[in-house]
């Protein structure tokens, strides 16, 4: 299930920060790595939407953290129409 948040914090150097929930939850931790699309950098009142996990010591966390209005990036295909030379 996704939750909609904004980005509370965000410590740019670090690549991390906390998402509020809409819901008025407590702040989820959210790394860099779990963006679904890193060609803009988070920032403090970004809309997004993130499924909820947990870190190695079982702690709450998101992932497949997603900007809103940001289209995730789109690898391009590889044509199959394509013959060697």
């Amino acid at each position: 299930m996704r939750t909609k948040g904004k980005i509370a914090s965000w410590n740019d150097e670090k690549g991390y920060g906390f998402i509020s929930p809409m819901k008025g939850d407590a702040r989820v931790f959210a790394h860099i790595k779990t963006f679904a699309n890193r060609s803009r950098r988070p920032a403090v009142g970004d809309v997004v939407t993130y499924s909820m996990s947990t870190d190695a010591r079982g702690r709450p966390c998101a992932k497949g953290v997603a900007i809103a209005g940001i289209p995730k990036s789109v690898k391009p295909r590889r044509s199959s129409n394509a013959l060697p030379s």
